[in-house]
């Protein structure tokens, strides 16, 4: 597959995603998750670097959030599938720092607030991380402790 078409590709998933996004704003009803966990069915196992990623997609299926809440568990889930979007799939075509934005403008089309254009900054950091290890155990944790931060501690004085 040529570089061409595999970004066309990205981007028409990334604008996809963006679109259930805003539906799921709208209608309350979303399948963005599916979009998030797609990348796992054709994605390379040098990028996701776990012995068996058949596991893992039965294990964190693209709904478990939703089922979870905000609780530990799904906070956990919710991070694993973005982190196998933005940093296994999309940085295998864009830059980190493209990736990063796309991050960040998937944040304020959820939220609409300051707060989720700063998500720009961690997903750099988690970007640099992946980039130098591709661990995306170790970055889906990072961004776990992160979401944990803000949705368990902060957000309540923040907002």
């Amino acid at each position: 597959m040529s570089w061409y078409t595999r970004k066309s590709i990205s981007l028409g998933l990334y604008l996809t995603f963006i679109a259930l996004l805003v539906l799921r704003k709208s209608l309350g009803f979303d399948l963005s998750g599916f979009i998030l966990i797609l990348p796992l069915l054709f994605l390379p196992e040098n990028r996701i670097n776990f012995s068996s990623k058949w596991s893992l997609f039965a294990l964190f299926l693209p709904f478990s959030y939703f089922i979870l809440g905000d609780s530990c568990l799904g906070l956990c889930a919710q991070a694993f599938i973005e982190e196998v979007f933005f940093r296994a799939y999309l940085m295998m075509v864009f830059s980190n720092l493209a990736s990063s934005f796309m991050f960040s403008l998937a944040h304020i089309v959820v939220y609409f607030d300051v707060f989720s254009v700063l998500t720009f900054f961690p997903s750099l950091f988690f970007g640099f991380v992946y980039s130098k290890t591709h661990n995306l155990l170790l970055v889906t944790t990072l961004h776990h402790f992160s979401n944990v931060l803000w949705f368990g501690f902060l957000r309540e004085v923040f907002i």
